[in-house]
């Protein structure tokens, strides 16, 4: 798969700046992957799951909201409420529509990386982390990045980043999906992705 023609198209529907986003999150993904799943043998999935997966992020909320109800696409009850977590739902919707086939590990990784599951597998979880970790992002605190990738495992830095997210979501008054939770229960009872 022609990895240029991707970057091209997502290039072309998002803003320069959510771009920027996107590689750095693939990049991230990439060295996660070095790191905490070296014999993880797709790293052009792992590419193309970054490059992706905020393509639908600039939509609005209604747009977003109606594309998943023409579309048949199941809606968690938070994102339902919150329709801005759909572009997650929407984008591996995107992504089967132009691509002929798409392997259900890229799928499920850019489907969950808003809320998180237990799900959505290795390749999800390094998504889920690089999103929230990669350089570009301004909401860390100094020195977090760095606590983060002090993790043993993939297991161990999903757990710290979800409860990072928790803790978010009580600070500004919102519930936490339940995929997230059942996340987090997968994680505390020591769950493996695979």
């Amino acid at each position: 798969m022609d990895s240029t023609h991707i970057e091209q198209y997502v290039l072309s529907r998002i803003s320069s700046r959510r771009y920027a986003h996107c590689l750095s999150t693939a990049i991230e993904m990439q060295r996660l992957i070095q790191r905490f799943s070296p014999d993880y043998q797709d790293l052009e999935g792992a590419y193309i799951a970054g490059i992706w997966h905020d393509i639908a992020r600039e939509w609005n909320d209604s747009f977003l909201l109606q594309y998943c109800l023409k579309h048949a696409i199941i809606m968690e009850s938070e994102e339902y409420r919150h329709p801005m977590l759909l572009h997650g739902a929407v984008a591996a919707h995107l992504l089967s529509v132009r691509l002929a086939s798409v392997p259900e590990t890229w799928k499920s990784a850019i489907r969950w990386h808003t809320i998180g599951s237990p799900a959505m597998g290795i390749l999800g979880a390094i998504l889920y982390i690089a999103d929230y970790m990669e350089p570009l992002r301004t909401h860390l605190e100094e020195g977090e990045r760095d606590t983060l990738l002090q993790c043993d495992t993939l297991e161990q830095i999903c757990l710290s980043v979800v409860h990072r997210h928790l803790l978010h979501l009580e600070s500004k008054g919102k519930t936490h999906a339940v995929s997230t939770m059942d996340l987090l229960d997968f994680l505390e009872q020591g769950g493996v992705f695979v």
